[in-house]
Parts: structure tokens; sequence; C-alpha cells
């Protein structure tokens, strides 16, 4: 069984907590993805969040900058 869009932003987050932003990123892509198939608006805003903290750690700041707005 495959994880949910919540394990797959739970995972998001502990991995920016370590400081794996790449992982981070491609964890809070797939969650942003599965919440707007789900019609979970307010949570995939939050993995978008989470994805732009994790840009923002990798030093990518263009790319940060565009998630955040």
């Amino acid at each position: 069984m495959s994880p949910t869009s919540e394990e797959h932003l739970s995972n998001a987050v502990r991995l920016h907590q370590v400081s794996d932003f790449k992982k981070g990123i491609k964890e809070a892509e797939t969650a942003t993805r599965k919440f707007q198939k789900e019609g979970k608006n307010e949570r995939a805003v939050e993995s978008l969040r989470v994805m732009a903290d994790c840009t923002l750690g990798a030093q990518e700041l263009k790319s940060a900058e565009n998630l955040y707005k």
C-alpha cells in the first residue's frame, strides 16, 4: 500500500528537520499532488509551504521565492 498524502507531508516535515532538503522537496511535491487530487486544498497549501521551506534550506532562493508567492 502506498503512503497517504498525510504520510508524505509528515515525511517532508521530518526530512526538513534533519536538513535532508532535496528528499523533503520530493515528499512535499508528492503530498501536494495527492492533496490536490483529494480536493484538500488547505492541506495542499501546507505541503507547498513545507516544500518552500525545504527549497529555502537547499538555498534555491529563486524557487523558494516563487513557492512562497
